[in-house]
């Protein structure tokens, strides 16, 4: 799994420089040209994908289009904001979000719930829920701020998971912060939204 994410980051790479080539290429009203100059790697990893979209999803029909429309689409299904590209980010803990994503997927075709949260609101009366955790945090201001965790079961599953994989996450920081909940539930988050599943959905 390790491998198999390194060597995913390093195809959306060749594909992230691929879209922005092509995007900027169309955008460009002076250019008559089908496509711009892209490199033999981005070519073949452009082609791949589309073939393989062709394949698993015949009614775009992407091979069928004219050259400049067949990238257009192509870039239009495969185009990502910088954010879910996580370009720049440092590979902390490689293929812990393949694993992640392999484990949700076993609990999702089980049949079992897969929902995201992590905290939950202080209640007025001042008592702590059941299976809930305080912790503080400080803010941008430099004010300590007390949450309470109240993580999903599938968070909490999860984080035992994970915690297999790498033993570093499990404990706690001194303000009770803890690793494997937040790395959990951010897998969590990233799977349901990749699914396209609402809050309200399994």
């Amino acid at each position: 799994m390790f491998e198999a994410e390194l060597e995913a980051r390093d195809v959306m790479a060749v594909r992230s420089k691929a879209i922005a080539k092509i995007v900027r290429h169309l955008n460009r009203k002076d250019v008559t040209a089908d496509a711009p100059a892209l490199s033999p790697e981005e070519e073949l990893e452009v082609e791949r994908d589309i073939a393989q979209f062709d394949t698993l999803f015949p009614r775009f029909g992407l091979s069928a289009k004219p050259p400049r429309q067949r990238l257009e689409a192509w870039a239009n299904l495969r185009k990502l904001d910088r954010g879910k590209r996580g370009v720049g980010s440092k590979e902390v803990r490689p293929g812990i979000g393949a694993a992640a994503f392999v484990l949700l997927n076993w609990r999702y075709a089980r049949g079992e719930p897969v929902t995201a949260r992590l905290e939950a609101l202080f209640p007025k009366n001042g008592s702590i829920p059941e299976g809930a955790i305080p912790w503080t945090f400080r803010n941008k201001k430099g004010e300590e701020v007390e949450r309470l965790y109240l993580p999903s079961e599938t968070v909490r599953w999860l984080a035992s998971e994970l915690c297999h994989f790498d033993p570093g996450l499990s404990g706690s920081t001194l303000r009770g912060r803890r690793p494997d909940w937040h790395l959990a539930y951010e897998c969590v988050q990233r799977w349901r939204e990749w699914r396209g599943l609402t809050k309200g959905s399994r």
